[in-house]
Protein backbone atom coordinates (compact mmCIF):
# COMPACT_ATOMS: atom_id res chain seq x y z
CA UNK A 1 0.00 0.00 0.00
CA UNK A 2 1.07 3.55 -0.62
CA UNK A 3 -1.02 6.52 0.44
CA UNK A 4 -0.08 10.00 -0.74
CA UNK A 5 -1.54 13.01 1.08
CA UNK A 6 -0.89 16.29 -0.71
CA UNK A 7 -1.47 19.86 0.42
CA UNK A 8 -3.37 21.00 -2.66
CA UNK A 9 -2.34 23.84 -4.92
CA UNK A 10 -1.57 23.83 -8.62
CA UNK A 11 0.74 21.61 -10.65
CA UNK A 12 3.72 23.87 -10.06
CA UNK A 13 3.22 23.71 -6.28
CA UNK A 14 2.94 19.94 -5.90
CA UNK A 15 5.80 18.74 -8.10
CA UNK A 16 7.72 17.14 -5.23
CA UNK A 17 4.94 14.71 -4.25
CA UNK A 18 3.33 14.37 -7.70
CA UNK A 19 6.59 13.19 -9.24
CA UNK A 20 6.84 10.36 -6.70
CA UNK A 21 3.20 9.35 -7.22
CA UNK A 22 3.58 9.06 -11.00
CA UNK A 23 7.11 7.62 -11.10
CA UNK A 24 6.11 3.93 -11.41
CA UNK A 25 2.92 4.43 -13.46
CA UNK A 26 3.33 3.47 -17.10
CA UNK A 27 1.63 4.87 -20.16
CA UNK A 28 -0.51 1.76 -20.59
CA UNK A 29 -1.64 1.68 -16.94
CA UNK A 30 -5.09 2.91 -15.92
CA UNK A 31 -5.85 5.61 -13.37
CA UNK A 32 -9.16 6.25 -11.63
CA UNK A 33 -9.72 9.96 -11.05
CA UNK A 34 -12.32 11.07 -8.48
CA UNK A 35 -13.06 14.84 -8.64
CA UNK A 36 -16.34 14.71 -6.72
CA UNK A 37 -15.18 17.16 -4.05
CA UNK A 38 -14.95 19.84 -6.75
CA UNK A 39 -17.28 22.78 -6.16
CA UNK A 40 -15.44 25.56 -7.98
CA UNK A 41 -15.41 24.57 -11.66
CA UNK A 42 -16.84 21.99 -14.07
CA UNK A 43 -15.93 18.32 -14.06
CA UNK A 44 -14.83 18.76 -17.68
CA UNK A 45 -12.24 21.28 -16.53
CA UNK A 46 -11.22 18.93 -13.72
CA UNK A 47 -10.62 16.11 -16.19
CA UNK A 48 -8.59 18.32 -18.51
CA UNK A 49 -6.52 19.52 -15.54
CA UNK A 50 -5.81 16.00 -14.32
CA UNK A 51 -4.89 14.72 -17.78
CA UNK A 52 -2.40 17.57 -18.17
CA UNK A 53 -1.01 16.80 -14.69
CA UNK A 54 -0.51 13.11 -15.45
CA UNK A 55 0.92 13.81 -18.90
CA UNK A 56 3.47 16.10 -17.33
CA UNK A 57 5.10 12.94 -15.95
CA UNK A 58 4.03 10.06 -18.23
CA UNK A 59 2.74 9.82 -21.83
CA UNK A 60 -0.56 8.34 -20.68
CA UNK A 61 -3.50 8.78 -23.09
CA UNK A 62 -6.64 10.36 -21.67
CA UNK A 63 -8.50 7.16 -22.60
CA UNK A 64 -6.58 5.39 -19.82
CA UNK A 65 -7.93 7.83 -17.23
CA UNK A 66 -11.43 7.14 -15.92
CA UNK A 67 -13.28 9.97 -14.18
CA UNK A 68 -15.74 8.73 -11.54
CA UNK A 69 -18.76 11.00 -11.01
CA UNK A 70 -21.78 10.85 -8.72
CA UNK A 71 -24.15 9.06 -11.11
CA UNK A 72 -21.59 6.61 -12.51
CA UNK A 73 -21.57 2.94 -11.47
CA UNK A 74 -18.68 2.13 -9.14
CA UNK A 75 -15.96 0.40 -11.19
CA UNK A 76 -13.78 -2.52 -10.15
CA UNK A 77 -10.88 -0.77 -8.43
CA UNK A 78 -8.56 -3.70 -9.16
CA UNK A 79 -8.57 -2.66 -12.83
CA UNK A 80 -6.55 0.43 -11.95
CA UNK A 81 -2.91 1.02 -11.12
CA UNK A 82 -3.71 4.09 -9.04
CA UNK A 83 -6.54 6.26 -7.70
CA UNK A 84 -6.35 10.05 -7.51
CA UNK A 85 -8.86 11.90 -5.31
CA UNK A 86 -9.04 15.63 -5.97
CA UNK A 87 -9.82 18.64 -3.81
CA UNK A 88 -12.83 20.86 -3.20
CA UNK A 89 -15.52 20.44 -0.55
CA UNK A 90 -14.43 17.79 1.96
CA UNK A 91 -17.95 17.17 3.29
CA UNK A 92 -19.33 16.72 -0.22
CA UNK A 93 -16.60 14.18 -0.98
CA UNK A 94 -17.03 12.24 2.25
CA UNK A 95 -20.80 12.18 1.80
CA UNK A 96 -20.31 10.50 -1.59
CA UNK A 97 -17.82 7.98 -0.16
CA UNK A 98 -20.12 7.13 2.76
CA UNK A 99 -23.20 6.84 0.55
CA UNK A 100 -21.40 4.39 -1.74
CA UNK A 101 -19.59 2.47 1.04
CA UNK A 102 -16.20 3.06 -0.56
CA UNK A 103 -14.05 2.95 2.58
CA UNK A 104 -13.59 -0.82 2.41
CA UNK A 105 -12.91 -0.61 -1.32
CA UNK A 106 -10.11 1.88 -0.69
CA UNK A 107 -8.70 -0.32 2.09
CA UNK A 108 -8.72 -3.41 -0.11
CA UNK A 109 -7.14 -1.51 -3.00
CA UNK A 110 -4.27 -0.38 -0.77
CA UNK A 111 -3.85 -3.80 0.82
CA UNK A 112 -3.53 -5.35 -2.64
CA UNK A 113 -0.64 -3.05 -3.55
CA UNK A 114 -2.51 -0.13 -5.06
CA UNK A 115 -1.63 3.50 -4.54
CA UNK A 116 -3.98 6.34 -3.69
CA UNK A 117 -3.30 10.07 -3.91
CA UNK A 118 -5.51 12.46 -1.96
CA UNK A 119 -5.04 16.16 -2.61
CA UNK A 120 -6.49 18.80 -0.24
CA UNK A 121 -10.04 17.50 0.50
CA UNK A 122 -8.85 14.15 -0.85
CA UNK A 123 -6.17 14.14 1.84
CA UNK A 124 -8.28 15.48 4.70
CA UNK A 125 -10.74 12.57 4.50
CA UNK A 126 -8.00 10.12 5.51
CA UNK A 127 -7.46 11.76 8.89
CA UNK A 128 -9.36 11.01 12.08
CA UNK A 129 -11.88 13.83 11.54
CA UNK A 130 -12.79 16.39 8.90
CA UNK A 131 -13.75 18.99 11.50
CA UNK A 132 -10.57 20.85 10.53
CA UNK A 133 -12.67 22.27 7.66
CA UNK A 134 -16.04 22.63 9.38
CA UNK A 135 -16.66 25.81 7.35
CA UNK A 136 -17.25 23.54 4.32
CA UNK A 137 -20.11 21.61 5.90
CA UNK A 138 -22.99 23.53 4.29
CA UNK A 139 -25.91 21.10 3.86
CA UNK A 140 -23.91 17.88 3.88
CA UNK A 141 -24.33 15.44 6.77
CA UNK A 142 -21.62 15.21 9.38
CA UNK A 143 -19.98 11.95 8.31
CA UNK A 144 -17.10 10.24 10.04
CA UNK A 145 -13.79 10.42 8.20
CA UNK A 146 -12.08 7.38 6.65
CA UNK A 147 -9.75 7.45 9.66
CA UNK A 148 -6.75 5.80 7.99
CA UNK A 149 -4.63 8.09 10.21
CA UNK A 150 -6.62 7.43 13.36
CA UNK A 151 -4.48 9.58 15.67
CA UNK A 152 -4.22 12.69 13.50
CA UNK A 153 -6.44 15.18 11.70
CA UNK A 154 -5.36 16.95 8.52
CA UNK A 155 -5.71 20.45 7.14
CA UNK A 156 -4.16 21.55 3.86
CA UNK A 157 -3.04 24.78 2.12
CA UNK A 158 -1.04 25.70 5.22
CA UNK A 159 0.89 29.00 5.24
CA UNK A 160 2.61 30.63 8.19
CA UNK A 161 0.04 33.40 8.52
CA UNK A 162 -2.51 30.69 9.42
CA UNK A 163 -0.70 29.73 12.64
CA UNK A 164 -3.37 31.30 14.85
CA UNK A 165 -6.14 29.52 12.93
CA UNK A 166 -4.42 26.14 13.20
CA UNK A 167 -3.63 26.68 16.88
CA UNK A 168 -7.26 27.53 17.63
CA UNK A 169 -8.49 24.51 15.67
CA UNK A 170 -6.11 22.19 17.47
CA UNK A 171 -7.39 23.41 20.82
CA UNK A 172 -10.92 22.33 19.89
CA UNK A 173 -10.00 18.83 18.68
CA UNK A 174 -8.98 15.74 20.60
CA UNK A 175 -6.22 14.84 18.09
CA UNK A 176 -3.28 16.81 16.68
CA UNK A 177 -3.57 18.48 13.26
CA UNK A 178 -1.05 17.81 10.51
CA UNK A 179 -0.61 21.10 8.64
CA UNK A 180 0.29 20.46 4.99
CA UNK A 181 1.37 23.33 2.70
CA UNK A 182 0.62 23.30 -1.02
CA UNK A 183 4.20 22.29 -1.84
CA UNK A 184 4.28 19.53 0.75
CA UNK A 185 2.80 16.18 1.59
CA UNK A 186 3.04 12.83 3.32
CA UNK A 187 3.77 9.44 1.76
CA UNK A 188 2.74 6.44 3.87
CA UNK A 189 3.91 2.96 2.95
CA UNK A 190 2.85 0.42 5.58
CA UNK A 191 4.55 1.64 8.80
CA UNK A 192 6.97 3.98 7.03
CA UNK A 193 6.20 7.67 6.60
CA UNK A 194 8.05 10.19 4.43
CA UNK A 195 7.57 13.92 4.81
CA UNK A 196 7.81 16.27 1.82
CA UNK A 197 8.20 19.99 2.44
CA UNK A 198 7.84 22.05 5.63
CA UNK A 199 4.96 20.44 7.53
CA UNK A 200 3.99 21.12 11.13
CA UNK A 201 1.94 19.49 13.86
CA UNK A 202 -0.53 21.55 15.91
CA UNK A 203 -1.64 20.12 19.25
CA UNK A 204 -3.47 21.79 22.13
CA UNK A 205 -2.82 25.20 20.60
CA UNK A 206 0.91 24.59 20.17
CA UNK A 207 2.94 24.30 16.97
CA UNK A 208 5.51 21.49 16.72
CA UNK A 209 8.09 20.33 14.22
CA UNK A 210 6.77 17.55 12.00
CA UNK A 211 9.51 15.16 13.21
CA UNK A 212 7.22 14.51 16.16
CA UNK A 213 4.81 12.92 13.70
CA UNK A 214 7.52 10.55 12.46
CA UNK A 215 8.32 9.52 16.02
CA UNK A 216 4.66 8.93 16.89
CA UNK A 217 3.73 7.18 13.67
CA UNK A 218 6.47 4.57 13.86
CA UNK A 219 5.07 3.50 17.25
CA UNK A 220 1.47 3.02 16.07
Amino acid sequence: MTLFLGGGGDKADSIAIDSVFFEDIKADDKILYIPIACDFTSYKNCFEWFCSLAQQYIPIPSSNITMLLENNPIPDFSSYKAIYIGGGNTYKLLNYIATNNLKESFEKFLQNGGKIFGGSAGAIIFGSTIETVVEEKENYPDNKSLCFLKDFAIRCHYVEKDNNLFSKLSSSLSVPIIAIPENGGIIINHNKIDIIGELYLFENGQKHNINILKDIYTKL
